[in-house]
């Protein structure tokens, strides 16, 4: 009650002053009386009265001590005096917000990036408790690799640390009885997926152990595909879909905003069954020790640490690579690592480094800021002086001069918040769908947060070195002395500032030019083929209506019929297509090499028709190209690129070199395969610092994957899609045609994570070199104030414009100096930080880091001539009269 009784002073303050004053005028009303009755004269009695009283207006604040809620009522008064200061000062406090804003509205914007894609945990249950499982191979340097079928099965009955383990690859399903067919992202998974995660599917259930079998055809639905293709029935469940041209029964949907994995749209889930069935001519692929496609999700059990997982699971690796020594000897050993690390990957530097990066912005900003109060400060020193005579103690002008800089902060977070809102709407489209997680990015109550900290740190590091300076003034000094101004450059703390805004803007700037370097590298780079003018998409037959000869048969004709398009010059076929997500490094042997299991050497594969090298722009070096004649009555031939020619033949003629791949049809396995060409070293990914190995098998004599099509036209490309449909309709109404894009649409795709880092870095840059010379200008502007007299004196005994535009000038060159010196010694260590990130070149760019110095230096030259020019200008006269 007392507590609540002292919260309601507040409220009720001039009641009490009023009360409290009556009650001391009544007893000193008594004493008059008394000293009255005494003998004394009217005028002496209150004289004694007011002698034995004391002062009455120190025992007002006495008994308003003893009420409570004393701080709250003084920080009330500090608010309200801080928020007619800042009204009084306008510019200064639109100067202060802005700068502020910039810097605490880029932290908050990138915070949300960072917490979104490194900080949020994954959307499942007890998220921590999930590790991502694979094999480490160990050929030449380690490096983590997938798993296969076999190995996972193993891994899966032996280990004695998860809960649950679940593997799974992505899947395309065509659904066809609902209006249009229309091609479905999917995913492959093991019975315990739902379990594993700790989700619950919201209408049916998830799958059944016997539903892993080969012949099983279940499905578990997303809810927005369930919502969209459905309509939301709830009788969904149990009933039939078709999928591929087979049927599949329902048996689950799941719960809204369920996605797994993370990070790739996902549409509906079946089994692994499909993997468990033969395909002709081969054994099933679940089967295949030697096809490692597989990473696996792992629930530990409570209290199983990631050490004690790994160890449990390097056991069993162990005991595989013994067992099998023809497909595990490179793999003897397991890794572990937390699901959230795996989804990040490469993503968590170039995040850190933009984080970084608007770190040193906020810097500068509270730099720049508080060099600004230092100034205010010096024109306060007299009210200071003024406050501390009349009995402020230093402890109350600090709380003063730091509320105003906590509101000043309060409104640039507030400002920034706003201000961070938008730019993420900027943000988030430059990254793609690069970044994993980018797209959640948002303003939640973790970043508000943020914020708020953000708000409250920076009013503590701007606002705490002018506070503590203008409440230690001189105050026989001030008050003697109106004018008193003081040389602004002079006081270490200032001129420090300054040298900080250089330092950290030449870091920045030099670390933008780095990343510039590298993306025009990057887009420069020699791909090994033309990417313009090409149109590509993919298309899907189900193994049930279509055997591999029809498949073949159906290939010629849609390409046939894609040659014939008006605008189309040519049309070929290959997977992995260029510039796309897929990819496969497969080992082969080389006739008369033999090689241990240890040492085969390996490859990327592909797969091509006759004319996808011209429709690609991939010249042909030595020998030939496929042909039609490339049939699987003819004898087995290769193409390979010249970097494969390199690397497994140096010197040689590779023409009429035979090999023998390493993961072909079981007929094809101890078949030579004759290189009958030499193409062009065509990378698979735009950020390969060199094109890999890769060798070209013709599609008809090994029809493994279906090739993705690749139009090259005459007109804009995007042009014929409605045309390349109707083309497809006519073969098979039900075969739908999807991921339609351009090649620059998918250079555009490879190059957005690089491209988002040095666009958000060279915008901090900007601002940074911005904020850092309007501080420097502010100084130089303010100290040419000070010394007006000074400026004055010297021409009136003679000196010259010039000698006082070099006196003034003399004074930020020493500043810059400086600066920039610190600056290039950190820009060295900030490019090794990069070095990661970069794409070729070095890190120690002198052409880079000259520029970036040349950039800094004459900006800040800039910055200070402006005010030494004015100063060069005065008429001395007036300057004399200043004072």
């Amino acid at each position: 009650m007392n507590h609540l009784r002292r919260f309601g002073t507040l409220f009720r303050k001039e009641e009490r002053d009023r009360q409290l004053s009556d009650e001391l005028a009544f007893h000193l009303e008594k004493q008059v009386e008394q000293n009255l009755a005494a003998g004394m004269s009217a005028e002496e009695a209150r004289r004694a009265a007011l002698r034995a009283f004391g002062g009455v207006e120190q025992i007002k604040e006495e008994c308003r001590d003893t009420w409570g809620a004393r701080f709250i009522d003084a920080l009330l008064q500090d608010v309200r005096f801080g928020l007619r200061m800042l009204a009084k000062n306008p510019g200064f406090t639109a100067v202060a917000v802005i700068t502020l804003a910039l810097g605490i509205g880029a932290n908050t914007a990138i915070f949300s990036v960072v917490n979104a894609v490194l900080l949020k945990p994954l959307p499942y249950a007890e998220p921590d408790r999930l590790m991502a499982v694979g094999s480490m191979r160990f050929r030449g340097v380690p490096s983590p690799d997938t798993l296969s079928y076999p190995d996972f099965f193993d891994y899966r009955a032996r280990n004695h640390v998860f809960e649950h383990l679940v593997t799974g690859r992505g899947t395309s399903l065509t659904l066809t009885g609902y209006g249009p067919p229309r091609q479905l992202h999917g995913n492959m998974t093991t019975w315990d997926l739902f379990p594993a995660l700790g989700i619950a599917p919201v209408l049916g259930r998830g799958f059944l152990p016997s539903e892993e079998a080969a012949g099983a055809r279940v499905a578990v639905l997303s809810h927005a595909l369930w919502q969209s293709q459905f309509g939301g029935d709830p009788g969904i469940v149990g009933r039939t879909i078709t999928l591929d041209r087979r049927a599949y029964t329902v048996v689950g949907v799941a719960p809204p905003g369920f996605a797994f994995p993370v990070n790739e749209p996902c549409q509906l889930w079946t089994t692994i069954a499909p993997d468990h069935e033969a395909v002709p001519g081969d054994r099933p692929v679940a089967e295949e020790r030697g096809a490692h496609m597989l990473t696996a999700l792992g629930r530990l059990k409570p209290g199983v640490s990631i050490e004690q997982a790994r160890a449990d699971l390097n056991v069993i690796a162990a005991a595989l690579a013994r067992q099998y020594p023809d497909t595990n000897t490179n793999t003897p050993q397991a890794w572990v690592r937390p699901e959230l690390a795996t989804l990040v990957g490469d993503s968590r530097t170039p995040l850190l480094i933009l984080l970084g990066a608007v770190g040193l912005v906020l810097l500068i900003a509270c730099a720049n800021i508080a060099n600004l109060l230092l100034a205010r400060a010096a024109k306060r020193e007299q009210e200071m002086a003024v406050r501390s005579a009349l009995g402020a103690k230093r402890g109350r002008v600090v709380r003063q001069l730091l509320t105003e800089s906590l509101l000043l902060a309060l409104m640039g977070g507030a400002a920034g918040t706003v201000l961070a809102k938008y730019a993420l709407g900027v943000v988030l489209p430059l990254g793609g769908d690069s970044i994993p997680r980018l797209a959640q990015a948002s303003l939640d109550g973790r970043v508000l947060g943020f914020s708020l900290l953000l708000a409250v740190l920076t009013s503590l590091v701007f606002g705490l070195t002018p506070a503590l300076h203008a409440s230690k003034a001189d105050l026989l000094s001030c008050l003697r002395d109106r004018s008193r101004s003081g040389a602004f450059l002079n006081n270490p703390v200032r001129g420090g500032l300054v040298i900080l805004q250089v330092t950290v803007g030449l870091v920045l700037v030099s670390a933008a030019g780095l990343l510039m370097a590298s993306l025009i590298r990057l887009e420069r780079s020699e791909l090994g083929f033309k990417p313009d003018h090409l149109l590509t998409f993919s298309f899907s037959l189900p193994d049930t209506h279509y055997s591999t000869a029809q498949q073949v048969a159906f290939y010629d004709q849609m390409l046939q019929r894609m040659g014939a398009l008006p605008g189309v010059q040519s049309v070929g076929g290959v997977w992995p297509l260029p510039l796309g997500d897929d990819n496969a490094v497969i080992t082969f042997d080389i006739e008369e090499r033999p090689a241990g299991p240890s040492n085969r050497p390996s490859a990327r594969m592909a797969f091509a028709t006759p004319d996808y090298f011209r429709t690609a722009g991939i010249p042909l070096l030595r020998g030939r190209y496929f042909t039609e004649r490339d049939d699987p009555k003819s004898p087995r031939v290769l193409i390979v690129n010249q970097a494969f020619a390199d690397q497994f033949f140096p010197g040689e003629d590779v023409i009429g070199k035979r090999i023998t791949p390493g993961a072909t049809a079981a007929a094809e396995k101890e078949t030579l395969h004759e290189i009958v060409g030499v193409v062009g070293s065509a990378k698979l990914f735009a950020l390969d610092p060199e094109p890999k190995p890769i060798y070209y098998f013709p599609y008809k004599q090994l029809p493994w994957q279906p090739p993705q099509v690749m139009l090259r036209t005459t007109v804009p490309p995007h042009t014929l899609e409605a045309s390349a449909r109707k083309r497809m309709a006519e073969l098979d109404p039900l075969v739908p045609v999807f991921d339609v894009r351009t090649m620059e649409d998918l250079l555009s795709v490879q190059v957005a994570a690089p491209r988002f880092l040095t666009l958000l870095l060279a915008c901090f840059a900007g601002f940074a070199l911005l904020l850092a010379m309007v501080g420097l200008y502010g100084v130089m502007a303010y100290s040419v104030a000070g010394r007006t007299s000074e400026i004055g004196v010297r021409m009136a005994l003679g000196a010259g414009r010039t000698a006082v535009l070099a006196m003034i000038l003399k004074q930020a060159l020493a500043l810059l100096a400086v600066g920039l010196g610190l600056g290039l010694a950190l820009s060295v260590l900030a490019g090794n930080l990069l070095q990661s990130v970069l794409f070729g070149g070095s890190a120690l760019d002198p052409a880079v880091m000259g520029l970036s110095v040349l950039l800094v230096a004459l900006t800040g030259l800039l910055a200070a001539y402006l005010p030494a020019r004015r100063a060069a200008a005065m008429d001395p006269m007036v300057a004399l009269r200043h004072e």
